[in-house]
């Protein structure tokens, strides 16, 4: 079953990040640069901003003139921490990796709300001790996660991905979540694929520069997250 709904990359990693009781299953560290790194391939990927010629790792980010007015305030937000930096520094500023004033939270709370009121998604809180409280968000309409791995799955299989679904496969590949999404497929031969996809030359020089920057700095905070959490 499809569905009519056009979301946004952000929403759609938020979906895959999301575990069968609407828990969010990726540490917060990842979860940060991940989204940050959605959002930063969104406003790309939208033709918001433009990488300015440059060496491949030092090109910056750039407003595109003429960009249509961006109607969400938090990516509107992303794209100020965005602009004159390379899409690396620009996760990490989002993401808040090195700037404590980063945008990731409030991007993830954003979407996850949209979500809940295009009715994909139900938003529980949960009282704990009398004390503490947190949030779950259970699918309430799980073929529209259905049809995002459907995509993902015919792009691991070799098919044509659409610019989006390629550059959400570089992130999940990147917090190393498929294996969870796709358990049947053999994990080296996923990750494999996954890789080769970034190379197939499905989008412009641009585009594919500031998704194989974005899937760096993501791999980054992933290798902070782990040793942080191994020490």
């Amino acid at each position: 079953m499809t569905t009519s709904l056009v979301l946004s990359l952000p929403a759609e990693l938020l979906l895959l990040v999301l575990d069968d009781d609407g828990n969010l299953r990726v540490d917060s560290t990842k979860r940060k640069a991940a989204v940050a790194g959605a959002a930063v391939l969104q406003l790309v990927l939208d033709g918001v901003l433009d990488l300015e010629p440059g060496e491949p790792g030092r090109a910056r980010l750039v407003a595109r003139p003429g960009a249509a007015t961006l109607q969400s305030a938090v990516l509107e937000q992303a794209k100020e921490r965005a602009v004159g930096h390379t899409p690396k520094d620009a996760v990490a500023r989002i993401g808040g990796a090195s700037d404590w004033k980063g945008r990731a939270k409030d991007i993830q709370e954003s979407v996850l709300n949209e979500l809940a009121a295009a009715g994909v998604l139900d938003r529980f809180q949960h009282r704990h001790l009398g004390l503490f409280t947190s949030t779950s968000w259970p699918l309430r309409r799980p073929e529209v996660r259905s049809d995002i791995q459907a995509r993902i799955d015919t792009a691991l299989d070799g098919g044509p991905p659409d610019a989006q679904a390629a550059a959400l496969v570089e992130i999940l590949n990147a917090i190393d979540l498929l294996p969870k999404l796709f358990p049947r497929r053999d994990k080296k031969a996923m990750r494999r694929v996954a890789e080769q996809i970034g190379e197939l030359g499905w989008a412009g020089e641009a585009v594919a520069q500031a998704i194989s920057q974005v899937q760096a700095a993501v791999i980054a905070s992933v290798v902070v997250s782990t040793t942080a959490a191994n020490s």
